[in-house]
């Protein structure tokens, strides 16, 4: 059985980084410094979110270098409250969103993206999408998401949320640990 643990983001100014992180509702956790042969090489610096602890990794290299994010990093997923509230929040802190709200699909939740310091997309949407920790449906295969009550949480992290299925095609979604029901 795996458990997501977290996300970890190079970055290239802690400082700018953490005034951004705080303002998207990420509290620092630690940070740990990474030696070599007697030199201070990096720094690991941990945040939580919510109940989620240290889900965001950023590491910090001391050599002063720069980094291309290539073609293959999206994004990280955040859950609000109210999105309309979150980004006035985060105006008064000079984040502003790279283009208005839109949704992806109709009917679907309204998202929105900014950029960290480095160029990191964050994706902002209503936490509704996990609105229980657990919720257990019977499908063919698992290959379609449970429908999920349309009510607001608390901020939290998407990426500590799991999927889980029996032999029997019963599916769970769970914050990140397995449930006892599925354990063998």
């Amino acid at each position: 059985m795996a458990t997501y643990l977290h996300t970890m983001l190079r970055i290239t100014d802690p400082d700018q980084s953490r005034v951004f992180y705080e303002a998207l509702g990420f509290t620092f956790s630690r940070d740990m410094d990474i030696v070599r042969n007697g030199q201070l090489e990096a720094t690991n610096y941990f945040y939580s979110l919510g109940d989620d602890e240290n889900v965001l990794e950023l590491t910090f290299n001391h050599d002063g270098r720069t980094y291309d994010f290539g073609s293959g990093y999206g994004h990280i997923a955040i859950g609000v409250d109210d999105l309309d509230e979150t980004l006035s929040q985060l105006k008064e802190q000079g984040i502003d969103p790279e283009r208005e709200t839109y949704r992806v699909r109709e009917g679907g939740s309204r998202i929105c993206f900014v950029r960290d310091p480095d160029g990191c997309f964050a994706t902002l949407s209503l936490a509704s999408l996990v609105s229980r920790a657990n919720r257990t449906v019977r499908t063919s295969n698992c290959r379609r998401r449970p429908t999920l009550p349309q009510q607001p949480l608390r901020a939290q992290s998407f990426g500590s949320m799991m999927m889980e299925a029996d032999a029997n095609s019963v599916c769970r979604w769970t914050r990140g640990r397995p449930s006892p029901v599925l354990t063998r």
